[in-house]
C-alpha cells in the first residue's frame, strides 16, 4: 500500500506540492518541513510533502497526537510512519480483522490521499487544487485485497 499511495500521489520522498523535488527534504526535522510548507502555501497554494503528500494540518494533527515530533527528521522511515499510521486511522486494523468492509476501507483512504479514487472513480477532492484520482478504483480494490493475504 505505501508504494501504491506514493505512486498514486505522484511523489517521492523528496516531492513537495506540484511535483516539485526537494534534494534535501529527507533530511529536514518536521519543523523544517512545516516551516517549508507554510512558504509553499503562500507561494504555490499547497503544502504536500513527501511520499505520503502529507499536508502542514495534517502534520500538525500528527505532532499533537505524538506520532511524530518537531525534531524527528522527515527521511523515509518517519514518511513510512506517516503513511502506516494514516492507514490506522482510515481503518486498517479492522478491515485486515474483518470488521470493516473492503468499500468502506478504501472510501475512507481516499478521505486521506487525493489521488485514491471513490466508487465514482473521482477524488474526494476532485477541483480542489487540481486535485484528481489517479489509479482506478479497481486498481486500490486490488491492492487492499493484498493485504489480507
Amino acid at each position: 500500500m505505501v508504494d501504491l499511495i506514493s505512486r498514486a500521489e505522484g511523489a517521492g520522498y523528496n516531492t513537495m506540492f506540484g511535483g516539485k523535488e526537494h534534494p534535501n527534504l529527507t533530511k529536514l526535522s518536521i519543523a523544517e518541513v512545516l516551516d517549508l510548507q507554510q512558504k509553499n502555501i503562500k507561494s504555490a497554494g499547497g503544502s504536500p510533502a513527501g511520499a505520503p503528500q502529507v499536508t502542514a494540518k495534517t502534520l500538525k494533527g500528527l505532532i499533537k497526537d505524538g506520532v511524530v515530533k518537531l525534531s524527528d527528521t522527515f527521511n523515509e522511515q518517519t514518511q513510512e510512519k506517516i503513511i502506516h499510521h494514516l492507514m490506522e486511522t482510515a481503518g486498517y486494523s479492522k478491515f485486515v480483522r474483518g470488521d470493516l468492509d473492503p468499500n468502506a476501507f478504501a472510501d475512507n483512504l481516499a478521505g486521506i490521499w487525493a489521488s485514491l479514487p471513490l466508487p465514482n472513480g473521482d477524488s474526494a477532492y476532485k477541483g480542489v487544487a487540481g486535485n484528481h484520482a489517479r489509479i482506478s478504483r479497481q486498481q486500490l480494490m486490488d491492492a487492499i485485497e493484498r493485504l489480507r493475504q
